[in-house]
């Protein structure tokens, strides 16, 4: 069994179990191609470092999927990922750890509401620094009369 097939069965696992508890759930990995001289190869990245997306009446949680036995070596890089990121208000950010042979997960919630570094305004990385807000108008002095 490969590991990606492994890791496709932990989500899956935690997808069951997250709709169980009465949640809607989305996958949020994104599967681009990447051209070799073997032929096109898949490669899958994690939008928003998360796994998956949970969303219910109440809440919206962001989850990041862990299984087996090497679960608690990837909770480290999970918690830095999620702090790259702004979350909004109302927004939980879940790491679940599936051990072998468990029932039930294990939740270690990384945060609630804001997370990660919150900018001002968004630069883009082009290596210039960002223009300077300039006022539409100069305010004129007064003349007293």
């Amino acid at each position: 069994m490969s590991n990606a097939s492994k890791g496709q069965y932990w989500k899956m696992r935690t997808k069951r179990w997250l709709e169980t508890a009465g949640y809607q759930v989305a996958f949020l990995e994104r599967v681009g191609h990447l051209q070799t001289p073997r032929g096109l190869v898949p490669i899958k990245r994690d939008q928003l470092a998360s796994d998956l997306l949970a969303v219910n009446a109440e809440e919206i949680v962001f989850v990041q999927v862990k299984g087996g036995d090497s679960r608690r070596s990837g909770l480290a890089a999970a918690r830095t990922a999620f702090a790259q990121y702004a979350f909004p208000a109302g927004t939980q950010q879940w790491i679940v750890l599936w051990a072998p042979r468990a029932r039930l997960p294990e939740v270690v919630v990384v945060s609630q509401g804001p997370c990660g570094a919150v900018a001002e305004r968004l630069v883009a990385r082009t290596g210039r620094r960002p223009k300077a807000r300039l006022p539409l108008f100069e305010p004129r002095p007064v003349s007293g009369s």
